[in-house]
């Protein structure tokens, strides 16, 4: 993508712009043409770093930020000449709560309206029967996935990969850990609700010839103790890194523990506290295996989906030509119709020989206290329902809405 100021760019009137790509574009008006936010001129041309912005943004939305404390609260006053029409709600505080179980005794005792949060699958039953709670089911553009440290051997190897994703059980997590809210991973990557997907994309479950593979790799028992080791003979214990402040992570990396105890593959998890863990996992990348959630961004958003083949092209650990040319293919498609095409196969190389092991795609369910307010809605996009349609009136947000 071009960027401001001046790459590609050309201003021709007040209200128009040309915007030239170093490559071909064929979804620009999907991404991210779709909804581009509009910023004050006045505001940030003298901004050197945006990111150390301490101030309050003035945009173009249907509410203005009047306080805020990073990381405790935000309150929103609502802006009455919003092009929609005035808000419904006229102020809204947010409260940051960090831990889940927290937020949702504050939603269940009253001290809170509504939970920006998806309400873990174990609760849905339950908390349908309360009084004064809604709970409303939402497309959750959010997955589970074990994650690879393909910077290292074995994780790298594009057969090693191939065969641990034969190993893992997606149906038996998604009923277990997900009590059978979502998707099973199968389907595989990335998210079959994505406007971009290949419908025949797929992750099998086939630990018979995850089993195959391995011995052909060289990973056999030579001690007979019923577990295998390296191809030099050293003893195989990986390690699997999950955040402590995730139950249902712990349990899923239990779980595929006995998936590859099944093939005579030995694993352990490790749950380490939130600020550990992203210390080990993003900073130190000291890791084998990680369990967690892969966020929409990087689930539904094509464009995303390549900056992420970039990333691995520039860190492999073998050459992978197929995938390279398929890279350059993308690149060079000048039509929706080549850019899919391309965008297909390329999905293909990626579920056969995954980094991001796909687990289970959740639905979305989100409650609300309905005495409080209860005229949400849901929007294709939307993960929950706290978004600027839910707070404007119903014939505004019409052209939007999945349903109110």
């Amino acid at each position: 993508m071009p960027r401001l100021p001046g790459e590609g760019i050309t201003i021709i009137d007040e209200l128009t712009l040309r915007v030239t790509g170093a490559f071909p574009l064929p979804y620009f008006d999907r991404e991210p043409c779709a909804e581009v936010p509009i910023v004050q001129k006045a505001q940030w041309e003298n901004i050197k770093d945006p990111r150390q912005f301490t101030g309050k943004s003035i945009g173009t939305g249907p509410y203005k930020i009047v306080d805020y404390k990073v990381g405790e609260y935000y309150t929103l006053e609502a802006f009455e000449d919003y092009h929609l029409g005035a808000p419904l709600v006229k102020k809204l505080n947010l409260v940051v709560i960090r831990d889940f179980s927290t937020m949702f005794t504050a939603l269940r005792s009253g001290e809170i309206d509504a939970a920006a949060r998806n309400l873990p699958p174990e609760m849905v039953e339950e908390w349908s029967k309360l009084p004064n709670i809604t709970i409303v089911k939402t497309p959750y553009l959010w997955g589970a996935c074990i994650t690879l440290d393909t910077t290292k051997r074995p994780f790298g190897e594009l057969a090693f990969r191939e065969a641990l994703s034969y190993a893992i059980n997606r149906d038996e997590l998604l009923q277990i850990v997900g009590l059978g809210y979502g998707v099973s991973g199968t389907v595989g990557y990335p998210h079959p609700l994505s406007f971009h997907t290949n419908p025949n994309n797929a992750q099998v479950y086939d630990p018979q010839k995850a089993a195959q593979l391995f011995t052909e790799l060289g990973y056999v028992d030579i001690n007979g103790d019923g577990f295998r080791e390296t191809p030099e003979g050293q003893p195989i214990d990986w390690r699997i890194l999950v955040d402590a402040s995730g139950p249902l992570y712990v349990r899923a990396g239990e779980i595929i523990t006995e998936h590859l105890a099944a093939i005579n593959l030995r694993a352990h998890v490790e749950a380490l506290e939130t600020a550990a863990y992203n210390e080990v996992v993003s900073v130190q990348g000291n890791y084998n295996m990680t369990v967690g959630e892969f966020v929409p961004h990087g689930l539904a958003d094509d464009d995303m989906m390549m900056v992420l083949q970039y990333g691995e092209k520039a860190s492999d650990l073998i050459p992978y030509p197929e995938r390279d040319q398929a890279l350059i293919d993308w690149e060079a498609a000048v039509s929706k119709e080549d850019r899919t095409a391309a965008s297909y196969y390329l999905q293909t190389l990626i579920n056969k020989y995954p980094k991001r092991i796909m687990l289970w795609y959740p639905e979305g369910f989100f409650a609300f206290n309905n005495t409080r307010y209860d005229n949400y809605s849901v929007i294709m996009g939307e993960n929950d329902l706290f978004h600027k349609y839910s707070f404007i009136s119903n014939e505004a947000r019409q052209p939007f809405v999945l349903k109110n």
